[in-house]
């Protein structure tokens, strides 16, 4: 068996959320703290209008994540803890 490293987050150690522009590459990031999303956001470096308006499905889901971590984050103490693991390159 061939050992492999990863990396695993809590989902309480997510401070925000990183958007990146698939035309560009321009990155901007949501707090997680802040519980809201702006209903519209254009990317910083080309302007291309990544989401808008509050019935954009892309709006939602990712209004809806910022959420989750959210009243994640804040829980008391449980029983478990739930987050992520990626793969190292």
């Amino acid at each position: 068996m061939t050992p492999k490293s990863i990396i695993s987050a809590d989902f309480k150690e997510i401070t925000s959320i990183e958007i990146k522009c698939e035309e560009c590459n321009g990155m901007l990031t949501v707090p997680v703290s802040k519980e809201n999303v702006p209903v519209s956001q254009s990317c910083p470096g080309c302007n291309k209008q990544l989401w808008g308006m509050e019935d954009s499905a892309i709006f939602n889901n990712l209004r809806d994540l910022v959420l989750a971590l959210s009243h994640w984050q804040r829980r008391e103490k449980s029983k478990f803890a739930l987050g992520f693991t990626l793969p190292m390159p």
